[in-house]
């Protein structure tokens, strides 16, 4: 549903990066070193990252993405896909 923020969605969104971030260990040492962050990077490779962003765009309105920028976020890979 456009436009209905769910206070849930970001704490659900990090769970599917937590999801797709398995098994990429070794990806996400190499860009802790290469990005410019003190965040923690979780290791989403970026075709999933866009893959993710593909999914959720449609179903948001401005105020949703907003929402999930001010939301905490705990990983570099979370404002990425923001």
């Amino acid at each position: 549903m456009k436009g209905a923020f769910d206070a849930k969605m970001p704490e659900d969104i990090v769970t599917q990066l937590t999801n797709l971030a398995q098994g990429n260990e070794s990806y996400a040492a190499f860009n802790q070193r290469i990005v410019n962050t003190k965040m923690p990077v979780i290791g989403v490779r970026v075709p999933d990252l866009r893959r993710l962003a593909r999914e959720l765009a449609p179903n948001m309105s401005a105020a949703d993405i907003s929402e999930l920028l001010t939301a905490q976020n705990e990983s570099f890979d979370y404002v990425l896909l923001c």
